[in-house]
């Protein structure tokens, strides 16, 4: 009887454990241009486009930041993402693997802008159920290029609430709504 509850508590526990290592996701990081060097959580990693693993745990996060020669330092977070396989895996192996559930998108691009150019700042509308529009012109999920100044910023809800906010855009910087 011992024997048994023994062996079908290391089979839980090695299920578990199984769940849990093979929660990470294989990201690969780009920049346009590409060669820039990445710093991940303060540590060189490589140049892009460069592919490493992250652990999909909810509570981690990634700061990135590229450098190259002649182009502005971008300064940002790795996106992430709901993981279905992890929400599903909480419901038949154990609730722990919920914890896994939120991790980084595979894919991570980022745009650097000459340094001195007046090239406008890159905007792009990472946000769910939210419309971002910049001085009437609505906001995707491919960068575009507004001029450096104030502009107005309206979000929309799906359910028709608008707020507009006036906000400064620098030239050279690239910017992220999530919400």
């Amino acid at each position: 009887m011992h024997a048994r509850k023994y062996f079908m508590n290391m089979g839980i526990a090695l299920a578990t454990t199984l769940v849990i290592a093979g929660c990470s996701t294989l990201v690969t990081i780009q920049s346009e241009p590409s060669g820039a060097e990445i710093i991940l959580n303060n540590q060189k990693v490589g140049k892009t486009p460069f592919a490493v693993k992250l652990s999909d745990f909810a509570f981690n996060s990634y700061d990135v930041t590229l450098k190259k020669e002649g182009y502005t330092d971008v300064h940002g977070r790795i996106s992430k993402e709901a993981k279905a396989g992890a929400i599903v895996g909480g419901f038949f192996v154990s609730g722990i693997s919920w914890l896994w559930c939120y991790g980084p998108q595979p894919y991570q691009t980022f745009y650097l802008s000459e340094k001195n150019s007046k090239v406008g700042a890159a905007v792009v509308n990472k946000a769910t159920n939210v419309a971002i529009l910049i001085d009437e012109t609505e906001i995707g999920q491919e960068p575009i290029t507004i001029s450096a100044g104030v502009h107005t910023v309206t979000f929309v809800r799906t359910n028709g609430e608008t707020v507009r906010k006036e906000a400064e855009f620098l030239d050279g910087n690239w910017y992220e709504f999530h919400m």
